[in-house]
């Protein structure tokens, strides 16, 4: 799923850059050399974390996971490992009625 959703959100962003650029350049009063830069800059940026963002992501639920294992096993004295994705896997109903 990921696969697809990289390129698109790659060439959404630089559709983006690309109109916030020409914007920038039609304002000749305004146009500097720190706010092309900083328009690189962003593109930059936004770019490493659309490719990492599922890294992020996993890590994220990962440090969360770990968060909610230990606070349900301090909180029901047992050993029992429980996951959140699987809880929440469990409560979504497998069928959506209309």
């Amino acid at each position: 799923m990921n696969d697809c959703i990289v390129p698109i959100a790659l060439s959404l962003l630089i559709l983006f850059f690309m109109i916030n650029l020409i914007k920038k350049s039609m304002e000749v009063e305004r146009i500097s050399w720190e706010r092309v830069a900083m328009s690189f800059v962003s593109f930059l940026l936004l770019k490493y974390l659309i490719m990492n963002g599922y890294t992020f992501l996993s890590t994220i639920m990962n440090i969360v996971n770990e968060i909610f294992i230990t606070v349900t096993n301090v909180l029901s004295n047992s050993n029992s490992y429980i996951n959140i994705a699987d809880t929440l896997i469990n409560a979504v109903p497998d069928r959506i009625y209309r």
